[in-house]
């Protein structure tokens, strides 16, 4: 699967436009409060020389996460910061400890298999711009 960022990008806006049209913009309802308890939480299932897993807080401003884990249960986390415009990954089978950039729907210095790299474009695609 090698689908172009940008292209995928465009099916994403083309997407949003016409939910647009179907829908009204949901917005909650301004009475109800955010409950603090977490939406997901998950163990690192890799051993101790894979290094440290990342500490993730998913309500840092600016950024987007996303998990994933293979079929073979090899843990990766995703991070886009909106301030910079720059995605990264970390996978816990190639160690925890290294950044792989993310350029052009690829990610740096690292082969994936087909659905991690699906994984990685439905990552992109959830942070396309929003108009």
């Amino acid at each position: 699967m090698d689908l172009p960022v940008e292209l995928a990008r465009k099916y994403e806006e083309m997407a949003r436009e016409q939910q647009g049209n179907e829908r009204a913009d949901p917005k909650p309802p301004k009475e109800k409060q955010a409950v603090e308890s977490p939406v997901f939480k998950v163990s690192n299932h890799h051993t101790d020389n894979c290094g440290p897993a990342p500490a993730v807080d998913g309500d840092e401003a600016g950024k987007y996460y996303g998990y994933f884990a293979n079929q073979f249960g090899e843990q990766a986390v995703f991070v886009y910061d909106y301030e910079t415009d720059e995605a990264s990954v970390r996978m816990g089978d190639i160690g925890w400890h290294d950044v792989h950039r993310v350029v052009e729907g690829r990610v740096e210095g690292v082969i994936l298999n087909e659905s991690e790299a699906a994984w990685i474009h439905a990552c992109l695609l959830a942070t396309a711009k929003r108009h």
